[in-house]
C-alpha cells in the first residue's frame, strides 16, 4: 500500500508491506493499494472502527468508508484458501455468542431476531 500525507495523493508518500501502527509523524490521508487487501483501523467517537481496503485508489479518508479521523493502524490482511464463511459474534473483538454461516443468508434476522451483531471474523 502506498499511503500519502495529503488528500489526492499529494505531498509526501511512503510504500508499506506489513503492519504500521505509529503515525505521529507521518499521517496519511489518502492512498493506492497497489495489491492485496488491507485494514485501516481509525478512532472516531471515542471508539475504534475498521474499513477494508481493497486494491484501487482512495484520494480521501472519506472514499476509504472512514471519516476525517485518527488512523490508529493499517495492516495487510492473509489470503486464507478455503471454505467461504463469516462468523458474527454478540461482543467486541470476536467474543462473545457466536453465530456461524457457511452458506449465503438474506437476513441474520431471520436466524435470530435477538442476535446484534458487535464484530465479525
Amino acid at each position: 500500500i502506498k499511503a500519502y500525507q495529503s488528500t489526492h495523493f499529494q505531498g509526501e508518500s511512503v510504500d508499506f508491506t506489513q503492519q504500521v501502527s505509529d503515525f505521529i509523524s507521518f499521517m496519511p490521508k489518502s492512498f493506492k493499494v497497489l495489491r492485496g487487501c488491507w485494514l485501516l483501523c481509525y478512532q472516531a467517537d471515542a471508539c475504534d472502527n475498521v474499513c477494508v481496503l481493497e486494491e484501487g485508489h482512495f484520494p480521501d479518508l472519506a472514499s476509504c468508508g472512514c471519516p476525517a479521523a485518527e488512523i490508529k493502524y493499517i495492516q495487510p490482511m492473509d489470503y486464507v484458501f478455503a471454505e467461504p464463511s463469516i462468523s458474527l459474534f454478540a461482543l467486541d473483538s470476536c467474543e462473545g455468542r457466536e453465530m456461524h454461516f457457511e452458506e449465503a443468508v438474506t437476513s441474520v434476522l431471520s436466524e435470530d431476531l435477538h442476535f446484534y451483531t458487535q464484530s465479525v471474523w
